[in-house]
């Protein structure tokens, strides 16, 4: 792809695109159930069916399962329940009268076309991240939601953390870092795993390739999917997603101007993406630094985070807990360990499904920004160039990066 991409897709409003939704396909009593979908049911997704259907409030059941793997697929079945159905194609499971909003949790490059089939089909949805895998495919979602008003959570779960929420409030809406000059975040993690090479038995391979294109399909190429182009972007679109949303969502600025990424396959050749690297984004009056490497799970304090570094002090703030340091040195301030995330996320979710005044935590808006920013880092890395964000881009289908 060509070109520089603009502050005013970023900056666009967005908000039409989680307007309020239109009610249910059935109405909800008191003691009705929110009818879920599951759409891609390996590891994240069987992991949500689980954490949802054993939620004690807002009660929800599933009463759909699809993938395309049959493994995955009885596997999620026996744990939704006798009253789930299953489905290898998920345009069948979206037809369904008794499913009312979709989980997607499907390989990065299903996303945009699952979720835009669900709004079309006039169900809700909560979409696991990144939310697309590339800025184009930001403006068909933005355009399908438009059109169909429905709801959409993203899974950037921080979002509803109460940890997170506390460190926020407390210390950068207290105005205790002054002005932030830096944002550092990283992933350190150890990929020590063997090659799978087993033959996914039954797969149906033209459903799980979609669009995606391979010259020679092998075994790797669905057990680490995640690790070929064909398929994401890698550490950098699917990390890079949180903790760019991490980056707007605490400090206000949600447009780079520009971008540059550097590294490369160090430790696990057999990848197509860089496994180790850097990115740095330049917002207006600050720069925010990425850092990924799997050779090495070592860190000073969490394997992933990221630090806001103010003229007045330093927030440092993962998944696991926050700490607030004073400027100058290393005392610790005021910390917190972390909190149940994943459950806060689903619960605000469920919530906004049965009472529509309620807005989502993670709305669309907010996850086209934080994956506009990492599916440029990527643009960056792949032309071997920096990336100028200029004036008139903005997400939409016809969208292109031109520079």
């Amino acid at each position: 792809m060509k070109g520089s991409l603009t502050r005013r897709g970023f900056l666009r409003n967005t908000s039409a695109a989680c307007a309020a939704a239109p009610a249910l396909a059935h109405v909800l009593g008191a003691n009705d159930r929110v009818r879920l979908g599951l759409v891609g049911a390996g590891r994240r997704g069987y992991a949500l069916l689980n954490r949802i259907r054993t939620r004690k409030t807002r009660p929800a059941v599933f009463t759909a399962v699809c993938d395309v793997y049959p493994e995955h697929l009885e596997k999620a079945a026996r744990a939704a329940g006798k009253q789930a159905k299953k489905y290898v194609d998920h345009r069948a499971l979206l037809a369904a009268r008794d499913v009312d909003a979709v989980v997607i949790a499907s390989p990065d490059h299903w996303h945009c076309d699952h979720l835009t089939e669900a709004l079309a089909s006039g169900k809700d949805a909560w979409c696991e991240t990144p939310l697309c895998r590339t800025v184009q495919e930001a403006g068909v979602i933005l355009e399908a939601a438009r059109k169909s008003k429905r709801l959409v959570q993203v899974g950037t779960q921080e979002r509803s953390g109460p940890h997170f929420l506390a460190a926020k409030a407390e210390v950068l809406d207290a105005g205790l870092l002054g002005t932030i000059v830096q944002v550092s975040s990283w992933w350190r993690l150890r990929w020590t795993a063997p090659p799978n090479r087993r033959e996914p038995k039954d797969l149906d391979r033209n459903r799980f390739l979609g669009r995606a294109r391979i010259d020679a399909f092998t075994p790797l190429h669905f057990w680490e999917w995640k690790f070929f182009r064909a398929f994401s972007g890698g550490p950098v679109t699917e990390k890079g997603h949180h903790t760019c949303d991490w980056t707007h969502w605490f400090t206000g600025v949600d447009t780079p101007r520009s971008v540059t990424m550097t590294g490369g396959t160090f430790v696990v050749r057999r990848w197509e993406v860089p496994d180790t690297f850097t990115v740095v984004w330049q917002y207006p009056g600050f720069i925010s630094e990425f850092s990924v490497s799997y050779g090495s799970g070592f860190s000073d304090w969490h394997d992933h985070g990221v630090c806001f570094r103010g003229t007045e002090g330093s927030l440092e703030i993962s998944r696991r807990g926050w700490r607030f340091y004073a400027e100058g040195d290393r005392r610790i301030l005021k910390e917190s360990a972390g909190s149940d995330i994943d459950g806060a996320h689903i619960e605000n979710f469920l919530a906004c499904l049965v009472d529509r005044s309620k807005e989502p935590n993670a709305p669309l808006e907010s996850a086209v920004r934080a994956s506009s920013a990492a599916a440029a880092a990527e643009t960056a890395f792949n032309e071997k160039r920096r990336i100028s964000i200029g004036a008139t881009w903005r997400p939409s289908p016809a969208a292109s990066l031109e520079g």
